[in-house]
């Protein structure tokens, strides 16, 4: 192999690290605005398997959303409180929510 054929696959590769790089922060960033939403709605919410899938118009925030065994909210409402701060926040995000009850005190 000649070395500009090795030049241009390490570059490649450069470029796609950075793609990958940038995915991730923005996963991250989009997972930190669904956290400040739910602290806002109430702090006794948690999320967990966190996940995000762009679309042509929409990105689907996907994640479990932990609510306390007794909550005063049915989990309809809870997904409609979420889904609506969400929409509020960032028109172009689309929340995906399972609500489960947390059996842990």
């Amino acid at each position: 192999m000649s070395l500009e054929i090795l030049d241009q696959l390490e570059e490649k590769i450069r470029q796609a690290v950075e793609a990958i790089q940038l995915l991730q922060l923005e996963v991250e960033e989009l997972k930190e605005m669904v956290l400040e939403v739910i602290a806002e709605i109430d702090d006794r919410l948690s999320i967990h398997d966190f996940r995000s899938t762009k679309g042509p118009y929409l990105t689907n925030l996907i994640f479990d959303l932990v609510v306390p065994h007794q909550y005063k909210y049915t989990d309809k409402e809870v997904q409609d409180m979420v889904h609506n701060a969400i929409q509020k926040k960032n028109p172009k995000c689309f929340a995906v929510v399972t609500v489960e009850r947390s059996y842990i005190k």
